[in-house]
C-alpha cells in the first residue's frame, strides 16, 4: 500500500508541473496562470512571492505581464522566446534543454544523465510520452517526475531525492546561467532563478 501525499506536498508537485510547463511550448493555460485565472485564483508570481530571493524574478515575470495586456500578444511573445532559445530559432543563443548538455566532461546529449533518468522511469513503469519526442533528461521530463514522486510519499523519498541530489541540483545552475546569458526577454531566466530556489529548500 502506498502511502497518500500530504497537502504540502500536493502544493509542491503542483509548483514543479507549472515550471515543467513554463519551460515547455507556451499556450494558453500558461497564460492564464501567470495571469491568476480563472477570476479569484492567485497569479503564479504571488505564490511564489514568499520563497526568500525571489523578489527580483518575480519583479521580472511581472513586468513582462504589465507590459503586455493582450493575453494572445502576450503567448505570442512567450513563444518567440521558446523557440529562440530551446528550438534553435536563435542560432547561436540557443541553450539546450537537457542534462546531458550541462554534465560535466561529458556534456553531450543523450548521454549518462539520459539513460539514468530511464532506468527511474522504468523502474517506476512510467515512460516519456511519445508525442514529446524528447529525451529522458529534457527539463521538462525531470519536473515531471519529480512532481510524480512528491505524489507518491515516503514510499518513493529516496528516488525523489535521488533526482534531486545526483540530477537537477548538479546541472540546474549552469542551465540557469546559461539562460541568463541569452534569454533577451528574462521570462525562462526568472523561472529558472524561482526553480532554483524552489529546488534549494526542498529536502
Amino acid at each position: 500500500m502506498t502511502s497518500p501525499a500530504d497537502e504540502a506536498d500536493v502544493g509542491q508537485a503542483a509548483l514543479f508541473l507549472w515550471f515543467a510547463k513554463a519551460f515547455g511550448w507556451p499556450d494558453a493555460e500558461l497564460v492564464a496562470s501567470l495571469r491568476g485565472a480563472p477570476r479569484g485564483r492567485p497569479a503564479l508570481p504571488e505564490l511564489l512571492g514568499d520563497l526568500p530571493g525571489a523578489e527580483m524574478a518575480v519583479a521580472r515575470i511581472k513586468e513582462i505581464l504589465d507590459a503586455e495586456a493582450d493575453d494572445a500578444a502576450l503567448l505570442a511573445q512567450l513563444q518567440r522566446a521558446h523557440g529562440a532559445l530551446f528550438e534553435g530559432f536563435g542560432g547561436l543563443i540557443t541553450v539546450p534543454p537537457y542534462e546531458s548538455a550541462f554534465a560535466g566532461g561529458e556534456a553531450r546529449l543523450f548521454g549518462a544523465p539520459t539513460r539514468a533518468i530511464e532506468e527511474i522511469l522504468a523502474r517506476l513503469d512510467l515512460r516519456v510520452a511519445e508525442a514529446t519526442s524528447e529525451p529522458a533528461d529534457h527539463i521538462c521530463v525531470e519536473l515531471n517526475l519529480l512532481a510524480h514522486l512528491t505524489l507518491s510519499g515516503k514510499d518513493a523519498a529516496n528516488d525523489r531525492q535521488g533526482l534531486l541530489d545526483d540530477h537537477l541540483r548538479r546541472w540546474l545552475p549552469d542551465f540557469v546561467t546559461a539562460l541568463h546569458g541569452s534569454d533577451r526577454l528574462g521570462f525562462h531566466a526568472a523561472c529558472g532563478d524561482l526553480l532554483i530556489l524552489l529546488i534549494d529548500v526542498e529536502a
